[in-house]
């Protein structure tokens, strides 16, 4: 099932079910913000863009807020089921998911590995490891198997793997991007970059 929709000044969210060409109308959307929070530098893009939903009034669902919030601490299988079980109805309740796919690593962490051989990479040559987190892209995958829209957010350069390129709604390429879309800009366009 494709969705496509609009998402104009944040105070509805239009989607359109191009199979059965059906169409849904949601005022005052929530949106659930998906993506790392694993260290210093996913932490800060994740309040970044609390912040960028607080100050226009948008309704949001952060698991990295509720982390702190609750004081979640994934030590043994019943915190990880809880975790996942809260994550889980809240993002049934969202109507748009904000997919984070930069899986940001402070500068001493940044890895690199050698990729296959490539006219750009001469072998034996270190290039920078660019993956979206896995928790993410499950996230993403659900929302997609339930019908909840994807605009994802990847800053950096990446080649997306084809089942995201295709699934997502759009994808943003910069902070700036989403704050116009929150604005009621344009959505951001499909993927037309890179695949593998």
């Amino acid at each position: 099932m494709k969705l496509g929709f609009d998402y104009s000044r944040c105070l509805w969210v239009r989607i359109r079910d191009e199979k059965s060409r059906s169409e849904r109308v949601i005022r005052n959307p929530r949106v659930y913000l998906a993506g790392p929070f694993f260290n210093p530098a996913q932490r800060e893009r994740f309040e970044t863009l609390e912040a960028m939903f607080n100050v226009r009034g948008i309704s949001y669902y952060s698991p990295r807020e509720e982390s702190v919030n609750r004081g979640f601490k994934i030590e043994n299988v019943e915190q990880a089921d809880e975790a996942l079980n809260n994550d889980l109805h809240e993002l049934r309740s969202c109507h748009v998911m904000l997919v984070q796919l930069d899986y940001l690593l402070p500068a001493e962490l940044q890895l690199a590995i050698v990729q296959s051989p490539s006219p750009e990479v001469p072998l034996g040559r270190m290039q920078p490891v660019h993956i979206p987190d896995t928790g993410t892209v499950w996230e993403a995958g659900f929302a997609q198997a339930v019908n909840i829209p994807r605009i994802g957010l990847l800053t950096g350069k990446m080649r997306l793997n084809i089942m995201l390129a295709r699934t997502l709604n759009g994808v943003a390429l910069s902070l700036g991007e989403i704050g116009e879309w929150l604005n009621g800009g344009p959505v951001p366009a499909m993927w037309t970059g890179e695949m593998r």
